[in-house]
């Protein structure tokens, strides 16, 4: 690509005029952002410096791929691959010094050979030792890693020698910093690069060392959910994914970001350390198959400097400054560090780094150059009126993947939904109509391949010519090797509804003629059933006919013949409905009831559901509004709620939607808050867990949409 000269003279600092643009920010928002001219003139009134790393007085052609890291004295170091071309046997790593307010003169760091020289990582241990790698080699696929130390704040380094000698394609940190773990662990974001007959390919994988990177351990290579090809899901196209970037959240507790060809940023998750990874998870923050680089700050939150466009070897401007509060879920968009709007320029392959006064980041200007700002935590500081009022999330920890089932759709309103996960995979339903309790008002159904397919109306109400009834709560159950079934309920009020049920042989797109089920039998009421290993199929019930009443309904051959058991004792006293099933690890079954005494209940049965133990209240506060809760894998017991009371306190009623999670059933504690939001309704949530390990959670977004999110259950802690 060919990209325009534009040399200022060394250390030359910008003064700009002042000015703001709109753009889209990473969760689709409109908002201000400020604008590059304006940012650095904010953070040079703040004490900061924006400034070129070097100008004409120099001895190479091109740079590229910078990294800085500040020294003990409080010296900042940038090292960059500079020659007349990348990856011409002239290029070798650089590095310049920012002493007593001034850039030096550029020197060469590294030329261990004539073959080419790549990507400087630049790392600082505990012990004040500067530590600088870089790779060597003609391609990225016959890359070795080399490596050199110095004691003296970077006036004099060691020799270079292999990181891992004998090794081809390249270990240790690729392109971004190396992190030290709260246990003194080196832990280096690593990718490869290489051919698998004529296909390309891209691997990346942590390496670590916990003796000063005198040996080194590698990780199994990343990898892309299963059945998440790209006929299946556009979000993992592409030949895979390099130059991770990563931070620890808790001790053990690692987060990477990674560069792709998809469009999108992928992300995964270590509970361990770095050695072990969750399979990649597309977030929605665009990638142009660019280098990025994160930092997470003392209080918790990250920087993210990338280049927000969502195509493949797409244009590498403009280059934004982002923060996460949220644990790099969510981002909000600081400033453009550049916005030049020339799809010529390039801004790219950006470092960041903590310094004492604040944060140091460096990037590649136009191959030409390299910029660094060092910006004073001060501008770092302040939050979003709304980030300050609302705890919220838009994505799913791990894997950020988040959004509504539909946009537009061919009813005003909608409620009640259901998910399931299938081998084609999962599918949502709910009811939609004018408004509940209206005629119109039929089960809809949409499938996810990659992205949701439009919703279609699978069932109605429809009696005969003229009469047509309101239908309600849909729930999804998919039979093991069979089809998959959709219960529902039809009527003019949940005091008069009958349960009907319909089934499907194609993962939900061709739908059977639906019958109605026994008197007496409705099916799931609003929450899954759970099958238990005996092969009986628990449905959690309950009727609003003569008060609020909890029963159970079991079937064992699918829906043919039915069990009824009596009315959970206590039930009454609560006005409870709605129950949701949670499997224990002793065979025990716990149900979880919405209710009109402000609080969530819980009952259990010792005999897979037969018969079924007294009410009781949990501490978990309800409104008076629908619950789901699921068993995890890994024995955990999580449940999607109002965190909230009816008509006391602020959030109140169903403004708020909550995730909590127990070991025991008995003791939850909050650990995500997925909505809040004044005068507005979350509810009705769903939640499985599918067959990757991922938690699935659908739920009424103000009546007028239903919003999908995911989950990683190892994020999911105090």
């Amino acid at each position: 690509m060919k990209h325009k000269i534009r040399i200022p003279k060394l250390g030359t600092r910008l003064l700009l005029a002042v000015c703001t643009i709109t753009c889209f920010a990473t969760h689709s928002q409109e908002v201000d952002i400020t604008s590059s001219d304006r940012f650095s003139q904010q953070v040079i009134e703040a004490g900061g410096r924006v400034d070129f790393v070097f100008g004409d007085d120099r001895e190479f052609a091109q740079s590229h791929a910078s990294t800085i890291v500040q020294a003990a004295d409080g010296s900042l170091l940038c090292a960059w691959f500079g020659g007349t071309e990348e990856k011409n046997p002239d290029v070798g790593v650089w590095m310049s010094t920012f002493r007593e307010n001034t850039w030096s003169k550029p020197v060469r760091a590294a030329k261990v050979d004539n073959r080419a020289h790549w990507n400087p990582v630049l790392f600082r241990d505990e012990t004040d030792t500067l530590y600088h790698f870089f790779k060597v080699g003609v391609d990225e696929i016959q890359w070795s890693t080399f490596w050199s130390s110095s004691v003296d704040n970077g006036r004099n380094w060691s020799a270079a020698v292999e990181l891992v000698p004998g090794d081809v394609g390249g270990r240790g940190p690729v392109k971004n910093k190396m992190i030290q773990l709260r246990d003194g662990t080196w832990l280096a974001p690593a990718s490869l690069e290489y051919k698998r007959g004529k296909r390309e390919v891209w691997d990346a994988f942590s390496d670590w060392s916990t003796d000063k990177g005198k040996t080194w351990t590698r990780s199994e290579n990343f990898k892309v959910p299963a059945g998440a090809k790209e006929s299946r899901d556009r979000r993992f196209r592409g030949v895979g994914a390099i130059q991770p970037t990563f931070w620890e959240s808790k001790p053990g507790k690692v987060h990477a970001l990674l560069r792709t060809g998809s469009g999108l940023i992928w992300r995964t998750d270590s509970m361990d350390g770095g050695r072990t990874w969750s399979p990649y998870s597309a977030t929605d923050l665009p990638n142009n198959n660019s280098g990025f680089d994160a930092l997470r700050l003392e209080d918790g939150r990250v920087l993210l400097v990338y280049n927000p466009i969502g195509k493949n070897w797409g244009a590498r401007t403009p280059l934004d400054l982002a923060v996460s509060e949220d644990n790099g879920h969510t981002w909000r968009t600081i400033a453009h560090l550049e916005d030049d709007p020339d799809p010529d320029s390039e801004y790219s392959y950006p470092a960041i780094v903590k310094t004492e006064e604040g944060v140091a980041i460096s990037y590649t200007w136009n191959r030409t150059s390299i910029r660094s700002w060092q910006i004073p935590m001060e501008l770092l500081q302040a939050k979003l009126p709304q980030d300050r009022e609302r705890e919220k999330i838009s994505s799913k920890p791990g894997d950020s993947n988040h959004g509504f089932v539909f946009i537009d759709a061919p009813f005003d309103q909608c409620h009640a939904s259901t998910i399931v996960d299938t081998p084609a995979g999962v599918v949502a339903a709910w009811f939609g109509g004018t408004k509940e309790g209206a005629d119109d008002v039929g089960i809809w159904v949409s499938r996810h391949e990659g992205k949701w397919t439009d919703p279609i109306e699978v069932a109605n109400g429809i009696q005969y010519k003229g009469k047509r009834y309101p239908c309600w709560n849909p729930v999804l159950f998919q039979v093991p090797n069979g089809p998959l079934m959709l219960f529902y309920k039809v009527g003019e009020h949940p005091r008069n509804w009958w349960g009907e049920l319909t089934m499907s042989y194609d993962g939900g797109r061709v739908w059977t003629q639906s019958r109605r089920l026994p008197e007496g039998i409705f099916g799931p009421i609003n929450n899954k059933p759970v099958l238990l290993p005996d092969g009986a199929l628990v449905c959690p019930s309950s009727t609003e006919d003569d008060g609020w009443r909890v029963h159970f309904e079991i079937t064992r051959d699918w829906g043919i013949s039915w069990e009824r058991t009596a009315p959970v004792g206590g039930a009454e006293q609560f006005d409870a409905i709605q129950p949701a099933i949670l499997v224990h690890t002793d065979g025990r079954l716990q149900a979880l009831s919405r209710s009109r005494e402000d609080r969530i209940t819980s009952c259990w049965s010792h005999d897979g559901g037969e018969t079924w133990g007294p009410m009781t209240a949990t501490d978990l506060p309800n409104p008076n509004s629908g619950i789901d809760a699921v068993t995890l894998s890994d024995g955990r017991h999580l449940v999607v709620y109002n965190h909230t009371l009816r008509h006391e306190g602020s959030p109140k009623n169903r403004e708020m939607l909550n995730v909590a999670i127990s070991d025991d059933g008995n003791t939850w504690r909050r650990v995500l808050t997925l909505e809040n939001e004044a005068d507005s309704e979350f509810s009705y949530p769903a939640v499985i867990q599918s067959a990757d390990g991922l938690i699935h959670i659908t739920y009424t977004w103000k009546r007028e949409r239903i919003k999908h999110v995911m989950l990683n259950p190892g994020e999911l802690e105090d």
